[in-house]
């Protein structure tokens, strides 16, 4: 099952426009792939694949802060409600951090000087530079998925044609 987890403002929006309504949104089969292709081709997002932490590890502590989520006032939005977004604290970046943190994955420690330290990222850009970065260097379980997520795209439209096609009844 393919599944697609988004966080942002998608919300209710404070005056100042840097924060308001945190909204997770869940997506699954057909939505899911539309917007991993969305994401690939229009906003040319980077993906990656992070391999010290398991997938049902990860989809349970996101879907547990899912179903404890609450609707939002704004009633466009698609997802629900898990706290308040804010730019510099509580964003995308964060939570994606803390929820890979929390399901074990060590892609984020390092060491200077014998010193042993968590990075930690608010800001998006810095964020995926760091993981671009860590892909390429290739002495952590952290891949970039790219190219994956192009092909899983190409074979998840292809089944949801098939499974579209069907038999003309003759008479």
């Amino acid at each position: 099952e393919l599944i697609v987890y988004t966080y942002g403002r998608y919300g209710d929006v404070d005056w100042n426009m840097t924060s308001g309504e945190g909204i997770l949104i869940r997506q699954t089969g057909a939505d899911a792939i539309k917007y991993i292709n969305e994401e690939l081709t229009k906003m040319e997002a980077k993906f990656f694949k992070v391999g010290d932490v398991s997938a049902a590890n990860i989809k349970n502590i996101i879907d547990g802060v899912y179903n404890a989520g609450t609707a939002s006032k704004d009633t466009d939005a698609k997802g629900v409600v898990i706290d308040k977004y804010s730019l510099f604290s509580s964003n995308c970046s964060t939570h994606s951090c803390d929820w890979l943190i929390g399901a074990g994955t060590e892609i984020f420690d390092e060491s200077t000087l014998g010193i042993e330290y968590q990075e930690d990222f608010v800001i998006p850009s810095s964020l995926q530079d760091y993981l671009t970065g860590e892909a390429k260097e290739g002495k952590k379980p952290l891949t970039n998925a790219n190219e994956e997520m192009k092909q899983i795209v190409i074979e998840q439209e292809a089944k949801q044609k098939l499974q579209g096609a069907g038999t003309v009844a003759e008479t």
